[in-house]
């Protein structure tokens, strides 16, 4: 089956370590942030923060961000479908 459209994930990097994130907050669906300065990602609407590995540092949300499984080869990277988020 093949599927086409546009979709979003953030993608952070640590080493040889690649993790992607669905961009929605897991309180209430927001979009969230990258701040910079605090090395963090932000929520805006009930000041959720999640660590860069995606926990839940302080706020609202219930369990940490959501993330897909990714697939690196010939220096490509991957996200798999939907169905296998982590």
């Amino acid at each position: 089956m093949v599927v086409e459209g546009r979709s979003s994930v953030w993608l952070t990097c640590q080493g040889d370590k690649v993790a992607a994130f669905d961009p929605h907050c897991t309180h209430l669906g927001c979009p969230y942030r990258w701040d910079d300065a605090k090395q963090t990602f932000v929520c805006p609407c009930y000041s959720g923060v999640f660590s860069k590995t995606g926990e839940v540092l302080s706020g609202p949300p219930p369990r940490p961000l959501d993330r897909y499984q990714v697939k690196l080869s010939d220096g490509n990277i991957q996200i798999l479908p939907e169905g296998n988020k982590a």
